[in-house]
């Protein structure tokens, strides 16, 4: 007769056995990274759940975890947006300071912004001045700039809520004060050519880049490589991080590669010290293969596609409960199908390797059969039930026994080892997913613990039975390992449906 002993579930440590060195816990993850001005789409949200989910579980293996949202924030195009709203939304008797500004679809503000800009000269030379005004100071400039990222961030965070995602805003217009001194460093290293016309680029003598980086447009402006490189010199120096993670379209994937060899040409990125690593994503496409959009062809809103899951679901709970079939109350169902959409959402991208596309489907998702999120929560939730009733119906309660200290499981029956191995592996999935950081190897093992879950409910009575105690222990230690799982991946569970 085999006993597993039960003592909770402590976490990793960073170290790995190794002498403890704070500086050496320090990691950078880079994701979600929407645009200022613009809604959160479909376009962003495996950078944003990938994001989240690396973060937990860095976060659980007691690494120090800089949350960092690389918002787009500067560039050439808040000129455009700042003439739009003086002309559109400021009138001559008020200011942008005092003015307030009502923008309810940034979509088709930008949109609308663009259009003039492309079709009246005068509004692009106004727009041209603009960004000149706003990076010497100007604090008219400033304050309408300062009003659209206010207005963006409201709109970020009905996503970020959502999907219970924590990051911190640090966005290129941060790094943009930084950059003469990276340009002044690659010159003083001799690493900067000038070009015709002016621009300051930075070759790689490695013959795979075929082109530099441009660190100084001709106009003596900046774009992505400029800034990535000084966020990359910050995050190593100022931040002392040793590993950083960047989540993005697998599109970025030679852009990083650039950025990555050029730290280790200046000095910045030590071989043997630091780790820095980028996770390429697929995209998300419709069922005709292309990138998922809206019947009429507009990008969808983030926001919307999650409301969608979350109206299915609830749909879905209702007709449960009018075939007595549920275990929540009426008034339970807007929570319980908030929950159970948006962890469908979240499951579906994630169980997957992040390197490959996938097809968005509602139906395959919101199954509760397969491999979906909803047949992970209806397991977690048959485990509740059973502990429940136990309680209740036979008036055993698994805290109690644990309280006094009886939390010995006795392993006899097959489906009862199958169980019992498959939550043992708990910290070899941990420690394999510290490798590539992806959730997919989380989700795998999720499944197939649910999957013994089944197997062991169907196979072996708990209540009422001899080995009753034991049993419940079991139930109590599989789903305290479910919701660690499910914690880590980001989704959050219920305890009944």
């Amino acid at each position: 007769m085999n006993h597993l002993v039960f003592n909770g579930l402590p976490k990793i440590n960073s170290d790995m056995g190794m002498a403890k060195d704070t500086n050496k816990n320090v990691v950078a993850v880079d994701f979600s990274s929407p645009n200022i001005a613009k809604e959160m789409h479909v376009g962003h949200l495996r950078s944003t759940i990938i994001g989240e989910a690396v973060s937990r579980i860095l976060e659980y293996c007691n690494y120090n975890v800089h949350r960092i949202n690389h918002v787009g924030d500067w560039g050439t195009q808040f000129g455009m947006l700042i003439q739009y709203l003086k002309e559109e939304y400021i009138d001559t008797t008020s200011t942008a300071e005092d003015k307030d500004i009502n923008i309810t679809d940034l979509t088709a503000f930008y949109k609308a912004a663009k259009e003039r800009f492309d079709q009246d000269a005068n509004f692009k030379k106004l727009s041209q001045l603009n960004v000149v005004k706003l990076q010497s100071g100007d604090e008219e400039c400033k304050k309408i700039w300062e009003k659209l990222c206010d207005i963006s961030r409201v709109n970020f965070e009905k996503v970020y809520k959502r999907l219970q995602v924590h990051i911190d805003e640090v966005g290129e217009s941060f790094y943009n004060p930084k950059i003469p001194a990276v340009i002044k460093e690659l010159e003083e290293k001799d690493l900067i050519t000038i070009e015709e016309g002016g621009a300051k680029c930075m070759f790689l003598q490695d013959d795979k880049f075929k082109i530099p980086l441009m660190m100084q447009k001709s106009d003596g402006g900046y774009g992505y490589d400029s800034t990535d490189m000084a966020a990359l010199k910050y995050r190593i120096q100022e931040l002392n991080a040793k590993r950083i993670i960047y989540i993005t379209d697998f599109s970025q994937g030679d852009h990083f590669k650039m950025i990555f060899e050029a730290g280790k040409v200046v000095n910045w990125v030590k071989p043997n010290e630091h780790t820095l690593q980028h996770i390429g994503f697929g995209t998300v496409q419709g069922e005709d293969g292309k990138r998922f959009k809206t019947r009429s062809g507009d990008t969808v809103r983030l926001v919307d596609l999650l409301d969608e899951a979350k109206i299915r679901m609830a749909k879905q709970l209702q007709e449960r409960l009018e075939e007595n079939k549920a275990n929540i109350k009426q008034d339970e169902v807007d929570k319980t199908a908030s929950i159970l959409g948006y962890s469908a959402v979240k499951y579906f991208d994630l169980r997957r390797n992040p390197t490959t596309n996938y097809v968005f489907s509602y139906d395959r998702m919101l199954d509760t059969k397969g491999n979906t999120a909803i047949y992970l929560l209806y397991q977690h939730a048959r485990l509740e039930s059973i502990i429940t009733k136990a309680n209740t119906q036979c008036n055993v309660s698994i805290d109690t026994l644990l309280q006094e200290q009886k939390a010995t499981i006795k392993i006899e029956h097959p489906s009862e080892s199958n169980l019992a191995f498959q939550i043992s592996m708990f910290y070899d999935v941990i420690l394999n997913t510290l490798d590539d950081l992806y959730p997919y190897h989380i989700c795998d093992y999720l499944y197939s613990v649910c999957n013994a879950v089944a197997e062991f409910v169907t196979q072996c009575k708990v209540l009422g039975n001899d080995d009753m105690e034991s049993r419940l222990l079991l139930c109590r230690l599989t789903a305290i390992v479910m919701r660690k799982c499910f914690d880590l991946l980001g989704i959050e569970y219920v305890m009944r449906i």
